[in-house]
C-alpha cells in the first residue's frame, strides 16, 4: 500500500482537475445567469451527450472530464438527477472503451502488455454497438417516467 498510493498521483491530478474546471464553470454559468445553455434535458439532448462522451474519448479526453463540463451546464435547469446520472453513466461506459488513455485500458496494457491503442481501436465497435442500445433505453426511460 505504501508504493502503490504515491503511484496514483496522474490520476489524483485528473480528478482535481476535473473538479476545478466544474466549479470555474459553476462560476462562469452563475455570473452569466441569464444564459443557460439548455432550456431543456430530454432524451434527444442526452443522445448527443453520448455521442460527445464517444467522440471525445476517442481523442484521448477522459469521461470525467465531459462529466464536469455538462453537469454545471445542466445545473441551472434541474433535470430529473437519475435520469441524468443514467446518461452520465452510459456515456462513461461507452467513452473509458475506446479511450485509450481511460484506466481500464491502461491497468490491462501494464499488467499483460496489451497495446492499449490497439485495445480502444479493437472497442470502437464495441461502442458503436452500443451507442444505439444505449439512446434506445435512454428514450424508453423518458417514455416510462413521461
Amino acid at each position: 500500500m505504501t508504493t502503490r498510493l504515491p503511484e496514483m498521483g496522474g490520476e489524483l491530478a485528473l480528478f482535481l482537475s476535473a473538479g476545478v474546471l466544474g466549479a470555474g464553470l459553476v462560476a462562469v454559468f452563475a455570473a452569466n445567469s441569464d444564459w443557460v445553455p439548455f432550456d431543456t434535458f430530454d432524451a434527444g439532448d442526452a443522445s448527443l451527450l453520448l455521442a460527445v462522451f464517444v467522440l471525445t474519448s476517442l481523442v484521448c479526453i477522459h469521461p470525467v472530464v465531459v462529466v464536469s463540463v455538462i453537469v454545471p451546464l445542466l445545473h441551472s435547469i434541474a433535470p430529473d438527477p437519475s435520469f441524468v446520472a443514467i446518461v452520465l453513466a452510459m456515456g462513461w461506459g461507452l467513452g473509458c472503451a475506446v479511450n485509450p488513455m481511460s484506466g481500464i485500458n491502461l491497468v490491462l496494457a501494464t499488467r499483460y502488455g496489451a497495446n492499449n491503442w490497439a485495445l480502444d481501436r479493437n472497442n470502437i465497435a464495441f461502442s458503436a454497438t452500443l451507442y444505439p442500445v444505449a439512446v434506445g433505453l435512454i428514450y424508453l426511460y423518458e417514455r416510462a417516467i413521461g
